[in-house]
């Protein structure tokens, strides 16, 4: 069991260099799950149809805002849809 997590993180490891090497904007662990693969899919669609997405803006968060506190989920459709429908700003940066 113990050889099954050090050789899926030495493959994580290796997906997380590739996919910066490459400049894709997606995680390395889709690379070596079905489900994160449509997770990402699914997020790339709404993205185009601009509809939220909670688990981005959370890395965002964390990438580029550390000092802010990260909302739930429910806090951060709130807030989307109170700056989508009214004379609010629609970007943080």
């Amino acid at each position: 069991m113990r050889d099954e997590r050090k050789l899926w993180k030495e493959r994580k490891e290796l997906g997380v260099r590739l996919a910066r090497s490459a400049h894709y904007a997606r995680s390395a662990a889709s690379a070596f799950s079905v489900h994160s693969l449509v997770h990402s899919f699914q997020s790339c669609l709404r993205r185009i149809a601009g509809m939220p997405d909670y688990e981005h803006h959370v890395e965002h968060l964390r990438r580029c805002h550390p000092d802010h506190p990260i909302p739930s989920e429910r806090q951060y459709y709130e807030e989307f849809l109170n700056a989508r429908y009214t004379d609010g700003p629609t970007r943080c940066c």
